[in-house]
């Protein structure tokens, strides 16, 4: 099984501390059944750069390191990317990491606050190049979650989305929890990531217990092959997704 997360390396300040810490939560996930991680670090433009090559080497020290204690953990290196206009162009100069070659997966992370007005364009030109967005827990995003339809409209243009544990388990709050399951419910989400530097709060095996207890046996293996598709660099089409419809409450529209 395969976890994404953006935190597992010592690389920034907002990352684990160090190396001993990057292995015990390796050995948290093995606990859980993870045996590949998608390390996968945030990169904001002119604010967090983190060096490919760095990350490149940092997951390849790791490996040894985890493979010299028995820990049957691989991570695999890639870049979560704060999306900018030019993100097209420095994918194609091989400045950033993506993971795969046929698709190239890419990891995008949408601001919090507001989607930038070329962003279904820019999902749709990225992948006539070959590569294939995943959106960062884009359930934090504060307009996704006024109108999922935004959501809607990038996955059913081919875009993949990845949610954090902590928001399908309430650790963020229940609104938006409520609103992770409803994305879940619209086929609106093909992975989970355990979204953590801390290996106390490493929920990965409540998240795929509480997937389990809420959505439909198919669906659940689809995101399990989902994961295992993106292990191997394979194609991932996602299933149709669905349109949330805004309820209608005393003759107002409500999301």
């Amino acid at each position: 099984m395969l976890d994404i997360n953006t935190y597992i390396l010592p690389i920034n300040r907002e990352s684990v501390s160090d190396i001993a810490s990057s292995i015990m939560m390796a050995k948290e996930a093995e606990k859980t059944g993870i045996t590949n991680i998608i390390a996968a670090p945030r990169y904001i433009q002119g604010k967090l750069e983190s060096n490919k090559d760095t990350i490149i080497n940092l997951v390849n020290k790791l490996n040894e390191k985890l493979y010299a204690e028995n820990v049957n953990v691989e991570l695999i290196a890639t870049q979560t990317i704060r999306i900018t206009g030019d993100l097209e162009q420095a994918l194609e100069k091989q400045t950033l990491l993506f993971h795969g070659k046929d698709p190239k997966y890419v990891l995008i992370e949408l601001m919090y606050d507001h989607i930038p007005a070329y962003m279904k364009q820019l999902c749709y030109d990225i992948q006539l190049k070959g590569y294939k967005p995943i959106l960062i827990h884009p359930e934090k995003n504060t307009v996704i979650q006024d109108d999922p339809n935004h959501l809607y409209s990038l996955v059913k243009n081919g875009a993949l989305v990845q949610v954090s544990a902590k928001s399908l388990l309430g650790k963020k709050g229940k609104k938006l929890q409520k609103n992770t399951m409803q994305l879940l419910n619209h086929n609106l989400v093909h992975f989970v990531g355990s979204d953590t530097a801390e290996t106390k709060h490493y929920y990965m095996e409540e998240a795929w217990q509480t997937l389990k207890r809420n959505v439909s046996i198919d669906q659940l293996y689809t995101m399990q092959d989902n994961m295992n598709l993106l292990v191997n660099g394979q194609m991932i089409q996602g299933e149709e997704p669905f349109p949330i419809k805004k309820k209608k409450i005393l003759g107002i529209f409500n999301g």
